[in-house]
């Protein structure tokens, strides 16, 4: 009987051991759409990001770790393949959408199912690359 359960084991170890590939059993686990934080970087100085990105192609950015205690932009982005590309602006006239003429970045990362971006890029509108890098992690 015990030699029946040990051949039993070891057939059901090897078949679970090659039963997919490492590529073929990774799941989509992160649409892009959610709620994302990270770190930017400004020069020498690193700083918190954070992006909400909305199904229909509205995103929301703030200058900090939380949208409650940050300057927040508006704006929209894209996803072609594994290439997210965003623009948004910051309101002239305080908080909230709309208002005055304030400053538009461009960005442009990675994206990964796996909840990452990375090689973030932004800068002022009309390039991407002038202003730093960043890279974020989805966190729901």
């Amino acid at each position: 009987m015990k030699s029946k359960m040990l051949l039993f084991a070891i057939i059901a170890t090897t078949f679970f051991s090659f039963s997919c590939k490492k590529e073929e059993c990774v799941a989509t686990t992160y649409p892009i759409e959610g709620y994302w934080t990270g770190t930017y970087t400004l020069g020498e100085f690193t700083n918190d990001y954070t992006f909400v990105i909305e199904k229909g192609g509205d995103l929301i950015v703030a200058d900090g770790e939380s949208l409650s205690t940050s300057t927040i932009a508006y704006g929209s982005w894209t996803l072609v393949g594994n290439v997210f590309s965003g623009s948004y602006t910051y309101s002239g006239g305080g908080i909230g959408k709309g208002g005055g003429g304030g400053s538009t970045y461009l960005l442009q990362a990675t994206w990964s199912n796996d909840g990452k971006l990375t090689n973030g890029t932004w800068g002022v509108a009309p390039s991407n690359l002038d202003g730093g890098t960043f890279s974020m992690n989805r966190t729901n």
